[in-house]
Parts: structure tokens; sequence; C-alpha cells
């Protein structure tokens, strides 16, 4: 936030307020290296959706989130990075959608639905 100007800090806290979710998803997170128990996963299909934000002339919010992940150098959705959404998992099937953060797990979704996953 302290790379961020003061008109940028003032939208991005009034839009995107944190949630616990955004923290424990980021490889580094206490959730996925002590909390969490992934020793199951093997006897399941597992997916990985990683989303990167997509340029929309007449979306705004996803125009603000371009510009928010270009100025932070984040290279992922705008408020993720791309390369802190991932699992190191040989049975893990991942898909790469084009989506601002809020509308990327529907975007995931309805490509599983395509694909006949779900």
């Amino acid at each position: 936030m302290s790379t961020l100007g003061v008109f940028d800090r003032i939208i991005y806290r009034t839009i995107f307020v944190p949630h616990k979710v955004n923290d424990d998803i980021t490889k580094s997170s206490y959730f996925l290296n002590k909390v969490a128990d992934f020793s199951e996963l093997s006897k399941h299909e597992t997916y990985l959706v990683r989303s990167c934000v997509a340029h929309k002339p007449l979306d705004l919010i996803n125009n603000y989130l371009l510009h928010l992940d270009k100025k932070l150098s984040i290279k992922g959705d705008g408020i993720i990075g791309y390369d802190e959404q991932y699992y190191d998992a040989k049975w893990t099937q991942e898909f790469f959608v084009m989506a601002s953060h809020n509308n990327s797990m529907a975007l995931a979704i309805q490509k599983m639905k395509d694909l006949s996953i779900l």
C-alpha cells in the first residue's frame, strides 16, 4: 500500500475490503503451510484456477484492477499475484482464466462445466 498514491489507496480501501481468504491462499500463508491438511487430495481430482486481469474498455472496476496490477507489479488479477496462485501437487489440473478478482471464480466454474468436469 505504501507504493500507492493517496487516490489509489482511497479507492482500494473503499472497493476492496480485505478478506481472510485472500491472505490464506497465498503460498507463504500460515494457513497453507501450518493449518491446511492436503493429505487426502491425491484421492480426488483437484483443480487450480489461476486468473490474470483482462483489459475490458467499458468495465471501470476491471480497468482499475489492471491499473493497480501494473502499478504494484502484481502480474495477476489486481489483488493476488499470478505466482502466488499456485499449489504444487502432481495430481492437480490447472486452469488459467483472464478475469478480475471479482469474477474469476464464476468464469472458472463455467469453464469446468464446459469441459464436463462439474
